[in-house]
């Protein structure tokens, strides 16, 4: 596990924290209001499922993002990125085993996807737990570490590809932080088996 020790009560068991109706509203409208932001700033996200669209093969680039972005291709493929992929691929194979669920955030609240989570805590369900505080003071650390740990120590595949997209993409590339300065992960591993529902 990614996480440190809870505490709380005889037994160690903190019970997740209730969150109000209220709070639970502004959630759901903030995640509307996101999608809706996405959808009007890329547009026409029924345009992923065309058949038409390619995967587009080459260097990382300003054109190919531009591309990749306003789907005008469905991927990006860039041949030789990551060296030696075995190493990263085994340790996310590995971490499978005790792959915590990645609940989705729908009207209901948090519900089960077929996605499991590796490598840390994904911030809805940390959130939806009562746990964004230790998402925050561990979590985060935790998972880069593992991460660059995995790709055999020093700079992760992600670090590189954050100085990659830094370079190439006009507002740049960085973690996302919350209204403290804290850093969100700037990735974590997804394990899917077979289609998915979300």
């Amino acid at each position: 596990s990614s996480g440190g020790a809870r505490t709380g009560g005889p037994t160690g068991f903190e019970p997740p924290k209730k969150m109000s109706l209220a709070s639970r509203a502004a959630r759901q409208q903030g995640i509307a209001t996101f999608f809706a932001e996405l959808e009007r700033r890329y547009g026409d996200l029924a345009k992923l499922a065309e058949p038409s669209l390619r995967v587009e093969r080459g260097p990382l680039s300003r054109g190919a993002l531009e591309r990749l972005f306003s789907h005008e291709s469905l991927a990006l493929v860039v041949p030789g990125f990551l060296a030696s992929p075995e190493p990263l691929a085994d340790a996310l194979e590995r971490a499978a085993a005790t792959a915590r669920n990645w609940s989705v955030t729908s009207g209901r609240g948090l519900e089960s996807s077929d996605v499991q989570a590796v490598g840390g805590t994904p911030y809805n369900v940390a959130v939806g737990g009562g746990d964004a505080e230790r998402y925050f003071s561990e979590d985060v650390a935790a998972a880069r570490a593992w991460l660059r740990d995995a790709c055999g120590g020093g700079a992760s595949t992600l670090d590189l590809l954050r100085a990659e997209l830094d370079d190439h993409w006009p507002h740049g590339c960085s973690a996302a932080r919350d209204e403290k300065g804290r850093p969100h992960h700037a990735g974590l591993g997804r394990v899917m088996a077979g289609a998915t529902r979300w």
